[in-house]
């Protein structure tokens, strides 16, 4: 598994609890549907869903790309179509114009602040074999040896720079892997970056996302990859 593989990618951040971006979401819809500087636009988001009154997103089904709030999360994600433009290109997107838009225009203009933690996670396809059945058979006395609904999830936990360097900083990042059975022979692997913020981060503005999404893929090239494909050898016979 590598790059060629990346299905999707997704940034979420998540902000202390404000009930007031209930009565703002309009007005945040219409920045990302109308706005000059918006990356975004009607066509991108062709559809509106509410899921309740404190989760509402705009949506493309056909593409599969959303964007969601709440009241303590903004989520965006993007498909990744190896056709349309080189991943580089399509990476470089996400990062220097959509996330950057949606910091700048979303987050900071509208005062949503005390940010708890942001989140980049990467999303790729796998095809194989009774990946499930093969690890419960190895992990069981050999009775389990298929599996139609399976997932596999473990984490890593580190402290930061500042968490090392800054009095009363305890920031820290969390590294999640997620395998997880989507059909009868489709899986998805998953690297979910995240970054905590103890104490809450003020203004996202002031901080070096673009540094954070850097070192999000240095460890996915090197950190991930390198333990996925190992287990995945031993797990299942990827075609």
């Amino acid at each position: 598994m590598d790059n060629n593989d990346i299905l999707s990618l997704t940034c979420g951040i998540r902000y202390e609890k404000t009930f007031r971006i209930t009565d703002i979401a309009g007005s945040i819809f219409d920045t990302i549907l109308h706005s000059k500087s918006s990356p975004f636009g009607t066509d991108f988001f062709p559809k509106y869903q509410e899921l309740n009154s404190q989760d509402r997103a705009l949506i493309n089904s056909e593409r599969g790309y959303y964007f969601r709030v709440t009241t303590s999360d903004v989520i965006f994600q993007y498909t990744i179509f190896h056709e349309k433009a080189s991943l580089e290109n399509e990476m470089g997107w996400f990062k220097n114009d959509a996330i950057q838009f949606i910091i700048n225009e979303i987050i900071s203009k509208n005062k949503i602040q005390n940010i708890i933690r942001v989140g980049f996670m990467i999303t790729h396809t796998i095809e194989g074999e009774n990946l499930g059945g093969t690890v419960l058979n190895q992990l069981s006395d050999g009775s389990i040896k298929t599996a139609d609904q399976f997932t596999l999830r473990f984490g890593n936990k580190d402290t930061t720079a500042d968490g090392l360097i800054k009095k009363g900083v305890g920031d820290y990042v969390n590294r999640i892997t997620t395998i997880k059975q989507t059909e009868e022979n489709k899986y998805q692997a998953t690297y979910d970056y995240q970054y905590y913020f103890l104490p809450q981060f003020l203004d996202l503005k002031d901080w070096n996302v673009n540094a954070f999404f850097d070192k999000s893929i240095s460890n996915l090239n090197i950190k991930f990859y390198s333990l996925i494909n190992p287990l995945l050898t031993k797990m299942v016979e990827v075609k």
